[in-house]
């Protein structure tokens, strides 16, 4: 699973600096660039007005790493289905308010 790459990769980071280079390259590089994708189109078409799209996905992924992600990662349990829904709604409707044209 995701989280226990996440957590391999942490411990070993060290020493495995070629494995933790690819996985980001492969996971959370490509998200960013794919959201950041999106933000570009969206500022192109005039729907949101965000200049600096890679940016901007940046910190809404970020937005994604906080309590829950930590407890996540150190093995204290998954946040259920609900908590995960009120997150990405807030997480939008903060992103959304910031970038309105």
């Amino acid at each position: 699973n995701t989280l226990g790459q996440f957590r391999a990769l942490y411990g070993a980071s060290s020493t495995q600096g070629e494995a933790c280079r690819a996985f980001y390259k492969q996971g959370p590089e490509r998200l960013i660039n794919d959201v950041a994708g999106y933000l570009r189109a969206a500022h192109e078409a005039g729907s949101l007005k965000v200049p600096q799209p890679r940016l901007a996905a940046d910190l809404f992924l970020s937005m994604f790493l906080g309590g829950s992600h930590i407890q996540a990662l150190l093995g204290l349990g998954l946040p259920g289905r609900a908590a995960e829904k009120d997150l990405l709604r807030e997480a939008v409707r903060v992103f959304v308010a910031a970038h309105l044209p």
